[in-house]
């Protein structure tokens, strides 16, 4: 799926996306939702979760993760596509994918923590008190 947008389509988009800057703003409104939507899904799925389930999974993963996504790549994709010559800008792209992969896997699998519950406990003096 990378190979074909980062390859085929984005390059074959050059005379309709002038500068890097178009480029960048095509790749993080299309391509960056498409792919952490598939990949929250997909990972869900692998983890044995139901169709439903992996949705609710989605949506609510999609949110922290493009933020964290619009920190990172749009500087990075710039830098990439700018300065990187043609045939190695998959090459640099799967590199930096690497750790963010792994952010994305360690986000979709964090455990939420529950709120406490307060335990009520009678005194000796018969007075009763919550305990966190």
């Amino acid at each position: 799926m990378t190979y074909f947008w980062y390859d085929i389509l984005l390059p074959s988009w050059s005379d309709y996306l002038p500068t890097t800057a178009h480029k960048v703003l095509v790749d993080q409104t299309l391509w960056c939702w498409t792919f952490l939507s598939t990949f929250f899904f997909i990972q869900s799925l692998a983890g044995g979760m139901s169709v439903a389930e992996s949705i609710e999974a989605v949506k609510s993963n999609l949110g922290p993760a493009l933020k964290a996504n619009y920190c990172f790549w749009p500087m990075m994709q710039y830098v990439n596509m700018y300065y990187t010559p043609q045939h190695l800008r998959l090459l640099v792209l799967l590199l930096v994918n690497v750790p963010w992969t792994a952010f994305l896997c360690a986000a979709q699998n964090r455990k939420r923590e529950e709120p406490k519950k307060s335990q009520e406990v009678v005194e000796k003096d018969g007075k009763k008190r919550h305990r966190e």
